[in-house]
Order: structure tokens, then sequence, then C-alpha cells
């Protein structure tokens, strides 16, 4: 149990890729998101290859590939609402009348 306390912990601290100083840099934006997709890509393929390991047969705990599985399911369910509400923010300036 502890365990799994710690692993989430660390996952969050890996989770934050917010830069120390953002004003306003589209580098530092593009980096921003660059990170966040980077970091949701990589839950999936470790959740997936402990899945994998689970299914053929190796000696992997159960609660740790669950737990990564619902991490990685998790972020990718953040990213898809942190897309969807940009998208919508950026219609929202592009209907704005000038």
């Amino acid at each position: 149990m502890l365990q799994a306390i710690s692993a989430l912990q660390t996952g969050l601290a890996q989770a934050s890729v917010l830069p120390n100083e953002s004003h306003g840099d589209p580098e530092a934006f593009g980096q921003l998101v660059a990170g966040a997709v980077d970091g949701v890509e990589k839950s999936q393929k470790d959740a997936s290859h402990l899945l994998d390991l689970l299914a053929s047969g190796e000696d992997v705990d159960l609660h740790g590939t669950m737990i990564e599985i619902e991490k990685a399911d998790i972020s990718l369910r953040a990213m898809a609402s942190i897309r969807t509400r940009a998208i919508g923010a950026y219609e929202a300036v592009m209907n704005m009348a000038i």
C-alpha cells in the first residue's frame, strides 16, 4: 500500500512540467504541451507493457499493473479534456467581434 502511494506521489511530481518562467513565450507553451503529451504517451506505453507482461504469464504485481493502467487512463482523459477546452477557447476568441 505504501509503495502504491509513493508511486502515485512520484508520478505526480513527474507530471508537473510547468516551467518556472512562462510569460507569454510561445516556445515555453510549445514545450509545455510537448512535455504533457510525452508524459501521457510514456504512461500509456508503461501501462501497455505491464499489461502485456501480465497477459503473457510473467510474474508481475497485479495491483501495480492496475494502478499504472488507471494512471494512464486518467492522464489520457485529462489530456482530452484539456484539448477540448483549448479548442473551445480558441473558437470563442475567433468568434469575437473586433
